[in-house]
């Protein structure tokens, strides 16, 4: 191997050589904070190898004789999307210090290898050419996510969520390696570039994408595929719920965008039904929550629905004369979504984390119920502000982020022909502003119930503070100056 292909491969490679130094580091010293800063150096240097060589171009030829390029291979979009999972990662590290109480077992070092494989996996997914790297990808971000998610065992919530996601997600696992095997036996290879267009000469081709498309959509929380996702969020840690809601979506929709080519023009009508009905499954579900990880782990599907729309958009015009500005323009749009998304999520269960820290004598579960946060932001006006902003954000409210994400994708789905599924998914949007202002509401209007139902005498976390803080920003630019990022898509 050349300096040119451990370069391609550092930014994966080293989340993953980090992961292992994390364990031999706590094996021989047993601190975690030496734990925790090889993790926060290792995602560092994973972050800035993306502007070190690790980037091809788009147009690279496959053969050549370079080491893998069959398999593996960063362009522009991939690397951005690699890169925001690195940084989501490194929100969530920052989230997890100081939240348990002192007298629990904190977070054991085994939390941070974990961690850094999950954007290893988003890495190997957005940068794969070929199924078995796809799936390899899933693997190593999913497996981790399983362990982290049962993380406080002593939980009964957090064990059965655990449990039910990795049910669920072995069995999707099941369905994609089916529809790998079919598509094999169709097409002699698992090359996505040679795979191209095969959902519509076949049969036998067109089950296989399907499956594929089947456990990919359990990845990204789309209905039906969707019931492992309150209860996983929820048993979570708040840290780990954060890093689930924004890293995981960047694998799902990078898997997805890599298998689209595969599936015929025709998909969209269904894509589109499947979008919609999954806008609906998580707005309304949300609606009929009072606990608000389970509320926004229904607005976290409602979030999917949006992006499977715009993936609607771009099979619509496949085949047209605007094919690739459209597919570009989907590109640009599902990025956007999940920066401004994945930023949001960090910080509005960032916010959460802060809030549920407990200081040394506490007992019981803080702000879990809707009631909770009546009249935060009398009591906490900071947190309460910052968590109103991210909730509106995620409403699509103008002038946030979150207004030109929506914006972008539907703006797609009406130049693709799509117009009637546009307008559903618009009006399912506007129900779904209801629940984010109900909290809102409870956040700002509300009358405290109980002024001693939390001592809320302890400050929040730097970290954890700073994170919600720099997300807010994110979050705040992107809606003041979406071109800032969107130009960049342009080149």
């Amino acid at each position: 191997m050349t300096p040119s292909d451990w370069m391609r491969l550092a930014p994966i490679g080293i989340p993953a050589a980090g992961s292992v130094l994390v364990i031999l580091a706590d094996a021989l010293t047993g601190k975690r904070a030496l734990s925790v800063l090889l993790g926060v150096l290792s995602l560092a240097a994973a972050f800035a190898s993306l502007f070190k060589g690790a980037v091809v171009s788009a147009t690279e030829p496959i053969a050549g004789g370079r080491f893998a390029a069959e398999l593996f291979g960063l362009d522009f979009s991939a690397a951005f999307l690699t890169g925001a999972a690195i940084l989501f990662a490194l929100g969530a590290l920052a989230l997890s210090r100081g939240y348990l109480a002192p007298e629990e077992d904190e977070f054991p070092s085994e939390m941070v290898a974990l961690l850094l494989l999950i954007p290893a996996g988003v890495g190997m997914v957005a940068g794969a050419r070929h199924f078995l790297m796809l799936f390899l990808g899933i693997e190593l971000l999913s497996i981790p996510l399983y362990i982290l998610v049962a993380m406080r065992r002593r939980r009964e919530a957090a064990v059965e969520g655990a449990l039910k996601y990795f049910l669920l997600g072995a069995f999707a696992a099941g369905f994609l390696l089916y529809g790998m095997s079919l598509l094999f036996a169709e097409g002699h290879t698992l090359r996505l570039d040679q795979l191209r267009g095969i959902g519509g000469q076949s049969t036998v081709g067109l089950v296989g994408v399907a499956l594929v498309l089947v456990g990919l959509l359990f990845k990204i929380s789309a209905a039906p595929f969707h019931f492992w996702t309150p209860d996983a969020y929820e048993g979570a840690a708040t840290p780990v719920t954060a890093l689930m809601a924004s890293a995981t979506k960047v694998a799902a929709v990078a898997a997805l965008l890599r298998v689209l080519p595969l599936l015929p023009a025709s998909s969209a009508p269904v894509l589109a039904a499947l979008a919609v009905l999954t806008m609906a499954a998580g707005n309304l579900g949300a609606l009929l929550q009072d606990r608000v990880k389970r509320m926004l782990a229904y607005s976290s599907v409602s979030h999917a629905g949006t992006l499977v729309l715009g993936f609607a958009a771009e099979r619509a015009a496949s085949s047209g004369s605007a094919a690739a500005d459209l597919s570009q323009a989907v590109w640009s749009a599902s990025s956007f979504y999940l920066a401004v998304y994945g930023a949001s999520a960090i910080g509005a269960f960032g916010v959460i984390a802060m809030l549920e820290r407990r200081t040394a004598g506490d007992s019981g579960e803080r702000f879990q119920l809707l009631s909770d946060f009546r009249g935060l932001v009398r009591r906490r006006p900071l947190l309460a502000w910052l968590l109103v902003f991210f909730l509106l954000s995620m409403a699509g409210i103008p002038p946030t982020g979150g207004f030109w994400a929506k914006y972008l994708v539907f703006a797609a789905t009406v130049r693709a022909d799509l117009i009637g599924w546009a307008i559903a998914g618009v009006l399912l949007s506007v129900v779904g502003a209801a629940f984010y202002l109900r909290l809102v509401g409870a956040l700002i209007l509300a009358p405290v119930e109980d002024e001693r139902r939390f001592d809320d005498a302890g400050t929040a976390p730097f970290a954890s503070l700073a994170t919600a803080l720099a997300a807010a920003a994110v979050v705040m630019v992107l809606g003041f100056a979406p071109s800032r990022l969107l130009d960049v898509f342009a080149l």
